[in-house]
């Protein structure tokens, strides 16, 4: 039985899929190999913190940039050229950090990575998007959270035992080579079932176009990845101000991961059979109230307990809004397009939330989680308006 006609039967585990979920997840584990190294060996070669902010800051500005124009070149010339290209590139840039001292070289570079990693989640949601049956793109997309929740659980350990046993540079290579390898098995073994053939290239819009009726879904978008900002920037100092050791700060970063790992595809399976507005509302609200619950005076067990509902919130969350967005671009000749649009909202939302996040820190270490808890009690309660508002009409992805 071809692919075309495994997808007209509704089968989801078809050869071409788990190629797209393995490919993912490989991605991922190579950038979470060098996650943890980067500040570290940014700082042995003489970087100060603020220059290893403003790496962090270059790959962010970098990737919600470039994110719109590789989703139009996805479309334009096949999504599976643009991944196998931006692999490639991206071990190609991990590699020449071996070469790097000075802090302009460390910045180019990180912006040279925002850009490549760009390149590659945007074309494999629209490949999936494009093959997945319509009944089960929900599972679909949570199959490949799983994939992109391994990679990052998995990425930084490994990572960090390479460089314990043979230094930052041995790490290095091993990332480009990780890369190079999955470009490779992209290049071979993965087949487009729907073919893009080159045109003439349109004007490209820089920033996201927020007027084609995907509006409601790049704000989710903006505000879904707005903890991980905050997160990013003050996580671990409020950790360490409730008294936690480095391996209790390392075991919270896994308790809310291992959720997504476990249930995404669940999660998927269970919104594409009830439907998605009502597990987006509960996601939401209930990420609300664990938010909130941060600013309490909790010891550092009580807040790893409580990552763990924050991981389910986060998972319904992510996996219900995917799956709208999918449900608006089956079979849509511009889905790389608006996949990288949808993920340049999350780039820039991640960014906020840093910024946010660690201005409000100073202030009270619990206040960075009560805005947060208000952002999602409000969008909650602004979707649950809008289904009330349509009860007597299908709340899908066409009227959301």
């Amino acid at each position: 039985m071809n692919a075309t006609a495994q997808l007209s039967k509704g089968h989801l585990y078809t050869p071409h899929i788990l190629m797209l979920v393995f490919t993912m997840m490989l991605s991922f584990l190579g950038f979470g190999f060098v996650m943890p190294l980067r500040a570290l060996y940014a700082s042995s070669s003489g970087l100060s913190s603020f220059d290893i902010g403003v790496m962090a800051g270059a790959a962010s500005i970098a990737g919600f940039v470039a994110s719109p124009f590789i989703g139009r070149l996805s479309d334009l010339f096949g999504a599976r050229r643009v991944l196998t290209i931006a692999l490639f590139l991206h071990s190609i840039v991990v590699l020449l950090y071996r070469d790097a001292h000075s802090p302009w070289s460390f910045i180019l570079l990180r912006g040279c990575e925002g850009i490549t990693s760009a390149g590659v989640a945007p074309p494999i949601r629209s490949l999936l998007n494009q093959t997945a049956p319509r009944g089960r793109l929900g599972e679909a997309f949570g199959l490949l959270d799983s994939a992109r929740y391994a990679g990052i659980l998995l990425g930084p350990a490994a990572g960090s035992f390479m460089a314990s046993r043979f230094g930052y540079t041995g790490a290095f290579v091993c990332t480009a080579t990780m890369l190079a390898f999955t470009g490779i098995v992209n290049l071979a073994l993965m087949r487009q079932t729907r073919a893009v053939e080159p045109g003439p290239v349109r004007a490209v819009s820089l920033l996201p176009n927020l007027r084609t009726g995907h509006g409601s879904l790049y704000t989710l978008g903006l505000i879904l990845p707005f903890p991980f900002g905050v997160a990013e920037s003050v996580w671990s100092l409020y950790m360490l101000h409730r008294g936690a050791s480095l391996p209790l700060i390392g075991l919270s970063y896994t308790a809310v991961a291992v959720p997504g790992l476990l249930l995404s595809s669940f999660i998927g399976r269970y919104t594409d059979r009830y439907g998605r507005k009502w597990p987006l509302i509960a996601g939401l609200l209930l990420s609300s109230i664990v938010f909130s619950m941060y600013a309490l005076p909790l010891t550092p067990w009580w807040i790893i307990a409580i990552s763990i509902p924050e991981g389910l919130a986060n998972t319904i969350c992510r996996t219900a809004a995917s799956g709208l967005l999918a449900d608006r671009l089956k079979d849509s000749p511009m889905s790389a397009q608006v996949q990288a649009n949808y993920s340049a909202m999350g780039v820039a939302g991640n960014f906020i939330g840093a910024i946010i996040g660690g201005a409000l820190f100073n202030t009270g270490i619990g206040i960075p989680f009560l805005v947060e808890g208000l952002l999602f009690a409000v969008t909650g309660g602004i979707v649950a308006l809008r289904h009330f508002r349509l009860r007597n009409t299908a709340l899908d992805a066409k009227h959301f």
